[in-house]
C-alpha cells in the first residue's frame, strides 16, 4: 500500500532528523529538501529557526533543504531567520540564497533592504555577497537601481558580483563582456 510506505517513509525521515549524529541530521534536513518532501516542511522550519536544534550545521541543512524546497508558505520563516541578528551569518546568508530561489515580491523587498542597509555601513562583505547573488536569482526588476548603486562599491567582488546580478536581470553586461 502506497499510503502506508509513504508515512513509513515519513517516519524514517523523522528519525533521522532526530539522530544523535549532527552530519546524519544535516544531509538529512538538506535531503528532504531536494527531494522535495514538502510534508517535512514544518520540521525543517522548527529545525531552521532553532526551536528544535541547536547545532549550526544542522540548522544551515534545513535552510538550504528550505530553499529546495521552494515553498512559498515558507518566505515569512526565512525572512525571520534572515532578520534575526542573533542567528549566526552563515545561517542567514543560507536564508538569503532560499528567499532568491523563492523570489517573491516580499523576498525580493527584504532582500533589497538588508542589502541597503548593509551598503551602508559597509559592512558584512560575503553577506553582501550572497543577498547580491541572492536578487540574480529572484530575476526581479525592483533589485536594479539597487544593484546599479552597488556597482560603485569599492570592492570588485561586490562590483562583480552586483553585475552578474544585473547580467541575470537585465541581460545587460554592465561594463563586462559575456561570451556565450
Amino acid at each position: 500500500d502506497v499510503a502506508q510506505d509513504s508515512s513509513q517513509v515519513l517516519a524514517r525521515l523523522r528519525g533521522l532528523l532526530a539522530t544523535p549524529k549532527k552530519e546524519v541530521r544535516q544531509a538529512t534536513a538538506l535531503g528532504i529538501g531536494k527531494i522535495g518532501i514538502r510534508e517535512l516542511k514544518d520540521e525543517l522550519v522548527g529545525i531552521m529557526k532553532g526551536e528544535t536544534e541547536l547545532d549550526k550545521d544542522v540548522r544551515r541543512g534545513a535552510t538550504q533543504g528550505i530553499g529546495e524546497l521552494a515553498d512559498p508558505t515558507t518566505v515569512p520563516d526565512l525572512i525571520a531567520v534572515f532578520n534575526d541578528e542573533t542567528n549566526h551569518e552563515e545561517i542567514r546568508r543560507d536564508a538569503a540564497i532560499a528567499l532568491g530561489k523563492l523570489g517573491t515580491e516580499e523576498a525580493v523587498s527584504t532582500l533589497i533592504e538588508k542589502l541597503q542597509s548593509l551598503q551602508t555601513s559597509n559592512t558584512s562583505k560575503d553577506f553582501r555577497i550572497d543577498i547580491i547573488k541572492a536578487l540574480g536569482s529572484a530575476n526581479n526588476s525592483k533589485a536594479v537601481s539597487v544593484l546599479e548603486t552597488v556597482m560603485k562599491d569599492q570592492h570588485a567582488d561586490i562590483h562583480f558580483h552586483a553585475a552578474e546580478a544585473l547580467f541575470q536581470i537585465t541581460g545587460e553586461g554592465y561594463g563586462f563582456n559575456r561570451v556565450g
